[in-house]
């Protein structure tokens, strides 16, 4: 989607590819290597994957918290100004002034 990702992608993978090559060196099949590029290019999207659905679970149960003591505290606020109210006048009323 974005163009410097992509860019970083191609150098990503042709880091690995190169990798891979010199891997060829030491003796490993080239089955192999090709199944360990396979398995690293995998776990990459399949983290950003998991990152993503992640972060949309956990906002969605961040807005759900959010709005319930919303509610709450609005009939907090109401059960507070009514509770204030009979405190106020009875402390004025105590002083006999």
């Amino acid at each position: 989607s974005n163009p410097i990702g992509i860019l970083f992608s191609a150098l990503f993978i042709a880091n690995i590819t190169v990798g891979g090559f010199y891997l060829q060196q030491f003796d490993f099949v080239p089955e192999v290597i090709n199944i360990i590029t396979a398995f690293i290019i995998y776990f990459s999207a399949f983290a950003l994957l998991f990152k993503s659905f992640l972060s949309r679970i956990l906002l969605s149960r961040q807005r759900e918290n959010n709005e319930k003591p919303k509610e709450l505290s609005s009939d907090a606020v109401q059960a507070d100004k009514s509770d204030k109210e009979p405190q106020q006048s009875s402390a004025e009323g105590g002083d006999g002034q």
